[in-house]
């Protein structure tokens, strides 16, 4: 609280320069007080944000975009001689509202009902329209990714962008019907059965007024609460202004006691993504849900389905959620299909997310060595860094976990490790740095730098080692944070060999959440305020890399979906950079290290060159690549149609020349017509990237020990 002493002194000061203190008890109207909420969080990130930028013009300019960004992320709503205007009177003065009339919301309320007004027209505009019959039969397209595309030139132009809105919606409705009703062999069926304008042409009004309806009922402290995350994203991606109820969702959350499907959600293009599935949760123990999909309905059972589209994220959460053991039935897009995905309803249970279910397991596989000897490898998977801080005397927590696992290994004559952090996005830092130290004597396992940019070594001081064969580390793009320190730590000490995606999620920054209570009483204000989340601290390796941005690049890389896929922290336009500080001296566990890394490397490769179920991935890759890169699809039906059959056909035909097994499509994503399918356990049978892993590790073992 010490520090926050001085902030607070300051604050104070400049408050009463500014004359906020001088307001007057009755003129504490909700508009003043949202305006004193904004001015408190401004000056908090400016003056203890890890970058600490003044609020100016510079932050000004990108405030109003973001904010402009934020309402509007398909450039749909807005016309380019509105943005113009606006940017004329407002780009490099948001910051003069913000200091000289402390906190004035004009600029925001103002674009607020400018926006909500164009979505009334725009909803007035596609429900004429879809009351006119619909046919797809011209060569038309529809620009679906707009996030760097121009605001329309004109009234007409918007419109026609609103009517490829619409019909690209009705096409992809009428073609997940085409699907369901040729995959049936009941040849009595007719395409009517499955698709029905009129009732499609329903649900779309409904939605649109739906949405409609949540922005018409938003308030100004919602506003506020947008217009204020979009300053805290111009310092970068993490940080956010969190109002009173969003405060207690996100609350929620952080204590693993979320009633829901159990992933990370973020809003794409007017579309709920998932960008992680928590492990043990409902989604990922399904494996119906993958990054990447697209949530576009939840229904409750026997119930019709809520459109998500266009919603924002919080009111897209609260229908997803819901009370323990119900269901809920996703309507989602999947991410692998790229584009041309048609409409997919999944079923999950709701259940809450227990730290037993994302605790760490352990494993054994026995592998024959040149010489014939069986070689015992134990199998470490870590989900998360868990610590239950409700046990304030014998805790649940992963390093706990671990460490009786490598116990359980070496009673059983365990002589290589591999650790999977594969989707590991992180958790306490404590445990990453202790369970650092189960493999290595002594040593820096990572550096954190504050916001004053003050180097703080975070060391091993245990020299016990827990483990001390050969190690190999397995990751993926989905491995953050501390799963990145752990990996990147035993990378430097040269203790284990790192292997998976071409690099990992590259989150390298730490983030605090203020209550902004605390400082009600100073601010004559009452409560409850919210909460500011904001970065003020940066993870540097032992090397002086930090693993923001590029994270760690693991020693043998596998191919991947992922590295095709939008996700990363190089997705984030406001991403802190990478940069480097002092190393400091690290170990050298293996000898000769880049000779063993040599012919690592080139085993792996022969290995996986002769694999065909790597060969099947790689051509998978390959054409999800060219799904992701496109940015428009066709409004024609007999062209898209031919596009997704297609599509359909390349995968079910690779499968079937290739005779995959049941287990290795499960591994894959595939079942026989190409669709995802549950797994009947929570991880497939077969796993060929783990696979790969045990024969590196017992490559390694052969080399240290011949």
């Amino acid at each position: 609280m010490k520090k926050w002493l001085g902030v607070l002194a300051g604050m104070a000061f400049l408050m009463c320069a500014t004359g906020l203190f001088a307001v007057e008890k009755d003129a504490d109207t909700d508009s003043r007080r949202n305006e004193k909420i904004v001015f408190l969080v401004a000056s908090l990130l400016s003056v203890n944000h890890y970058n600490a930028h003044p609020i100016d013009n510079e932050i000004s300019a990108k405030w109003f975009n973001e904010y402009l960004n934020s309402l509007d992320p398909m450039h749909m709503f807005f016309l380019d001689t509105e943005i113009q205007k606006m940017r004329e009177r407002y780009e490099t003065r948001l910051d003069d509202l913000l200091l000289r009339r402390q906190g004035d919301l004009s600029f925001a309320n103002q674009t607020f009902e400018k926006f909500r007004n164009h979505f009334l027209e725009y909803r007035n505009f596609a429900i004429n329209e879809l009351d006119r019959p619909q046919t797809f039969d011209t060569e038309e397209s529809f620009v679906f990714d707009r996030k760097k595309a121009p605001w329309p030139d004109s009234v007409s132009a918007m419109e026609d962008l609103w009517r490829q809105r619409i019909r690209n919606e009705l096409l992809t409705a009428k073609l997940s019907a085409r699907s369901r009703f040729e995959s049936r062999a009941d040849t009595q069926k007719v395409l009517a059965d499955f698709w029905n304008p009129d009732s499609e042409v329903q649900r779309l009004k409904k939605r649109l007024d739906q949405v409609y309806r949540i922005y018409a009922e938003m308030q100004e402290p919602e506003v506020a609460e947008i217009y204020l995350s979009a300053l805290a994203h111009t310092y970068d991606p993490h940080s956010a202004y969190f109002a009173p109820s969003t405060e207690e969702e996100f609350n929620i959350q952080m204590g693993l006691q979320l009633i829901g499907i159990g992933a990370e959600l973020m809003t794409d293009n007017g579309y709920v993504k998932v960008t992680r599935v928590i492990p043990g949760g409902p989604a990922d123990k399904s494996g119906l849900l993958q990054v990447n999909d697209r949530i576009i309905a939840a229904a409750e059972k026997d119930s019709s389905p809520t459109d998500l589209v266009d919603m924002s994220l919080s009111k897209a959460v609260h229908f997803i959620r819901g009370k323990e053991n119900s269901e809920v039935t996703l309507t989602i897009l999947e991410g692998v299909a790229g584009p041309a995905a048609q409409p997919k309803n999944i079923t999950i249970v709701r259940e809450k997310v227990q730290l037993k279910d994302a605790e760490a397991q352990g494993s054994t596989e026995v592998v024959k060595l040149p010489n014939g000897r069986d070689l015992k490898v134990g199998i470490l998977v870590l989900p998360s860094f868990y610590y239950d801080f409700t046990d304030t005397v014998n805790p649940k927590c992963a390093y706990n976990d671990v460490c009786k696992i490598l116990d359980s290994f070496k009673l059983q004559g365990v002589e290589a490790l591999v650790l999977d952090l594969r989707s590991n996005g992180g958790g306490a830092l404590l445990d990453a740095i202790r369970i650092s130290g189960l493999f290595i004597r002594t040593g820096v396992v990572v550096q954190v730098r504050d916001a004053k940019k003050n180097v703080m070594p975070c060391p091993d001081e245990d020299p016990s080692v827990r483990f001390d064969g050969p190690m190999v580390v397995m990751v993926n793009k989905l491995s953050a944070s501390a799963s990145e320190i752990l990996a990147a730590a035993l990378q430097d000490h040269k203790r284990a060999i790192i292997v998976g995606d071409r690099q990992t999620h590259g989150k390298g920054t730490i983030q605090e959440l203020f209550e902004l209570d605390r400082l009600a009483g100073s601010f004559g204000l009452t409560k409850p305020l919210g909460a500011l989340k904001f970065t003020n601290g940066k993870f540097y390796r032992a090397n002086g890399e930090s693993t923001q941005l590029r994270g760690v690049i693991p020693d043998i890389i596998f191919p991947a979906f992922t590295d095709v896929m939008q996700t990363g922290e190089t997705e984030y336009e406001t991403a802190l950079p990478f940069d480097t500080i002092r190393p400091v001296s690290c170990g050298n566990y293996i000898k000769d290290y880049a000779s063993v890394l040599k012919t690592l490397n080139a085993n792996s490769k022969s290995r996986v060159d002769d694999n065909k179920i790597f060969a099947l991935l790689k051509e998978q890759i390959e054409n999800f690549k060219e799904l992701n890169a496109a940015k428009s699809i066709s409004l024609n039906e007999n062209t898209r149609w031919i596009q997704y059959q297609k599509e359909r056909e390349i995968m079910d035909r690779q499968a079937e020349l290739l005779r995959v097994s049941e287990s290795d499509k499960a591994a894959l994503g595939l079942n026989a017509d190409s669709t995802r399918t549950a797994p009947k356990t929570a991880k497939p049978k077969s796993d060929i990237y783990l696979n790969e892993a045990i024969e590196i590790v017992r490559d390694l073992w052969w080399l240290l020990h011949s």
